[in-house]
């Protein structure tokens, strides 16, 4: 990874910052995690999809630079470790 990142926990999520974006993961209520990914950029392409297949079936595609997701796994390991024992949870079945 060529970019310096900060990592920052707080009570209910971590955000991870990189150049021009964040990642920020939060927990609800009711035991489900947010994600939100904030880039700042001229490129207004769509960077994520938001589907419906046959009424039943939900399915979210979201386009990741390498380095963002470098950010994304290491937020969901602090976010992860606040709640488990990390070690464990990384274990196979």
């Amino acid at each position: 990874m060529n970019e310096e990142m900060k990592i920052t926990v707080y009570s209910n999520s971590t955000e991870a910052k990189i150049k021009n974006s964040r990642i920020m993961l939060g927990k609800l209520n009711d035991n489900r995690c947010m994600v939100q990914i904030k880039t700042l950029s001229d490129d207004d392409r769509p960077r994520a999809v938001h589907e419906v297949i046959k009424g039943k079936i939900v399915s979210t595609t979201i386009a990741l630079s390498s380095d963002a997701m470098i950010a994304l796994y290491r937020a969901l390991h602090y976010q992860l470790a606040k709640e488990y024992d990390i070690n464990s949870i990384l274990q196979p079945e």
